[in-house]
């Protein structure tokens, strides 16, 4: 691949990451996202990445329609992959769990003890950031209900049932212990 169809393509995964920035489910510009909205916002990148892309091709020469093809296809897949890894993020899963049982998120993954009992499962020296309170929770506390807890890193932190049934509200990638 030449060094103008490289420029190009740098360019417009570029403009694709500062797109998603403003789209990204959850952001304070758009705190929610139904299917149709983001039907429209994957329509209007496309619409417009095709245009810059026969437009820079225009003032080109050199570039092929095969290369511009090429081009479309990269930037589309990598649209694709970045909106399917904001919806994964976005996802919510109510789970019941009984005692014993351990949630443990990955990187970025909320939880919501909604009825029941918990405590926090740390494998690490930090805990759960309680985001509802503004603090850190360790591991062996308490989790309170109906807080929104994040899990900061993925090394192993979540929350333990302690009470015969519980309701948790998970959103983002976790695994059950």
């Amino acid at each position: 691949m030449n060094k103008k169809i490289k420029a190009l393509s740098l360019y417009a995964i570029s403009i694709t990451a500062i797109f998603m920035v403003g789209f990204a489910p959850g952001t304070p510009q758009d705190p929610l996202i139904s299917l149709s909205r983001l039907n429209q916002e994957i329509t209007a990148l496309r619409d417009y990445f095709n245009g810059r892309i026969n437009a820079l091709s225009s003032q080109q020469s050199g570039i092929s329609n095969a290369d511009i093809i090429f081009l479309q296809e990269t930037i589309r897949e990598a649209l694709i992959e970045e909106i399917r890894a904001e919806l994964m993020a976005a996802q919510s899963e109510v789970l019941e769990l009984s005692a014993g049982q351990t949630v443990v998120g990955e990187t970025g993954t909320k939880i919501i003890l909604r009825g029941g009992t918990a405590l926090v499962y740390s494998q690490v020296a930090n805990g759960l950031v309680d985001l509802t309170v503004g603090a850190e929770l360790f591991n062996g506390t308490y989790a309170p209900e109906n807080h929104y807890l994040l899990v900061s890193r993925n090394d192993g932190r979540g929350i333990t049932i302690t009470s015969d049934v519980a309701w948790v509200v998970v959103e983002g990638a976790f695994t059950l212990k």
